[in-house]
Protein backbone atom coordinates (compact mmCIF):
# COMPACT_ATOMS: atom_id res chain seq x y z
CA UNK A 1 0.00 0.00 0.00
CA UNK A 2 1.36 3.91 -1.37
CA UNK A 3 1.90 5.98 1.45
CA UNK A 4 0.42 9.77 0.79
CA UNK A 5 4.09 10.46 0.75
CA UNK A 6 4.52 8.06 -2.35
CA UNK A 7 1.72 9.27 -3.68
CA UNK A 8 2.86 13.22 -3.18
CA UNK A 9 6.16 12.17 -4.38
CA UNK A 10 4.99 10.30 -7.70
CA UNK A 11 2.24 13.21 -8.43
CA UNK A 12 5.01 15.62 -8.11
CA UNK A 13 7.27 14.20 -10.32
CA UNK A 14 4.69 13.62 -13.26
CA UNK A 15 3.78 17.04 -12.91
CA UNK A 16 7.61 17.98 -13.19
CA UNK A 17 8.22 15.68 -16.41
CA UNK A 18 4.90 17.61 -18.16
CA UNK A 19 6.25 20.95 -17.11
CA UNK A 20 9.48 19.85 -18.77
CA UNK A 21 8.25 18.35 -21.48
CA UNK A 22 6.63 21.38 -22.59
CA UNK A 23 9.13 24.20 -21.73
CA UNK A 24 11.70 21.54 -23.74
CA UNK A 25 9.44 20.82 -26.86
CA UNK A 26 9.30 22.50 -29.31
CA UNK A 27 6.03 23.88 -30.87
CA UNK A 28 4.57 21.59 -33.38
CA UNK A 29 5.21 23.32 -36.95
CA UNK A 30 2.19 23.88 -39.48
CA UNK A 31 3.83 23.20 -42.50
CA UNK A 32 1.56 23.29 -45.73
CA UNK A 33 2.56 21.18 -48.07
CA UNK A 34 1.61 21.21 -52.24
CA UNK A 35 0.42 18.01 -53.83
CA UNK A 36 -1.42 19.18 -56.25
CA UNK A 37 -2.20 22.53 -58.03
CA UNK A 38 -4.24 24.80 -55.59
CA UNK A 39 -4.68 21.86 -53.20
CA UNK A 40 -2.66 21.33 -49.66
CA UNK A 41 -1.85 19.40 -46.88
CA UNK A 42 -0.95 19.67 -43.39
CA UNK A 43 0.57 15.93 -42.04
CA UNK A 44 0.01 15.69 -37.95
CA UNK A 45 2.51 14.34 -35.75
CA UNK A 46 2.62 10.27 -35.34
CA UNK A 47 2.07 10.53 -31.49
CA UNK A 48 -0.27 10.50 -28.66
CA UNK A 49 -2.01 14.22 -28.02
CA UNK A 50 -0.53 16.14 -25.47
CA UNK A 51 -0.01 19.84 -24.03
CA UNK A 52 3.37 19.76 -25.34
CA UNK A 53 2.24 19.24 -29.13
CA UNK A 54 -0.83 21.35 -28.72
CA UNK A 55 -2.69 17.87 -30.15
CA UNK A 56 -1.08 18.31 -33.07
CA UNK A 57 -2.32 14.63 -34.27
CA UNK A 58 -4.37 14.76 -37.26
CA UNK A 59 -4.13 15.59 -40.54
CA UNK A 60 -5.85 18.84 -42.53
CA UNK A 61 -5.88 19.98 -45.66
CA UNK A 62 -7.01 22.62 -48.26
CA UNK A 63 -8.09 23.75 -51.31
CA UNK A 64 -7.89 27.39 -53.30
CA UNK A 65 -10.89 27.75 -55.27
CA UNK A 66 -11.80 30.67 -57.56
CA UNK A 67 -14.09 32.29 -55.11
CA UNK A 68 -11.96 31.13 -51.69
CA UNK A 69 -10.14 28.25 -49.81
CA UNK A 70 -12.27 25.24 -48.81
CA UNK A 71 -10.64 23.81 -45.28
CA UNK A 72 -10.65 20.06 -44.68
CA UNK A 73 -10.40 19.63 -41.00
CA UNK A 74 -8.73 22.30 -38.25
CA UNK A 75 -6.46 20.50 -36.53
CA UNK A 76 -6.59 19.52 -32.68
CA UNK A 77 -6.81 22.69 -31.19
CA UNK A 78 -7.63 26.85 -31.29
CA UNK A 79 -4.02 27.40 -31.59
CA UNK A 80 -3.25 25.02 -34.54
CA UNK A 81 -6.06 26.20 -36.33
CA UNK A 82 -4.67 29.87 -35.89
CA UNK A 83 -1.53 28.55 -36.83
CA UNK A 84 -3.03 26.80 -39.81
CA UNK A 85 -4.92 30.23 -40.83
CA UNK A 86 -1.91 31.93 -40.81
CA UNK A 87 -0.31 29.87 -43.20
CA UNK A 88 -3.11 29.61 -45.18
CA UNK A 89 -2.94 33.75 -45.50
CA UNK A 90 0.71 33.24 -46.37
CA UNK A 91 0.06 31.04 -49.55
CA UNK A 92 -3.15 33.23 -50.77
CA UNK A 93 -5.01 36.31 -50.15
CA UNK A 94 -9.02 34.80 -50.71
CA UNK A 95 -11.23 33.85 -48.01
CA UNK A 96 -11.79 30.85 -46.21
CA UNK A 97 -14.99 30.14 -47.42
CA UNK A 98 -16.12 26.65 -46.05
CA UNK A 99 -14.51 24.21 -43.58
CA UNK A 100 -15.70 20.43 -43.79
CA UNK A 101 -15.07 18.30 -41.12
CA UNK A 102 -14.73 14.74 -42.33
CA UNK A 103 -14.90 12.96 -38.73
CA UNK A 104 -15.40 13.91 -35.19
CA UNK A 105 -12.84 13.89 -32.21
CA UNK A 106 -10.54 16.75 -30.88
CA UNK A 107 -10.43 18.63 -34.69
Amino acid sequence: MRTWFQTLLGLFGCISFALFSISAGAQPAVVPVQVAPNTYYVQGLSEIGSPANENFISNAGFVIAPQGVVVIDALGSPGLSRKFIAEIQKITSKPITYVILTHYHAD
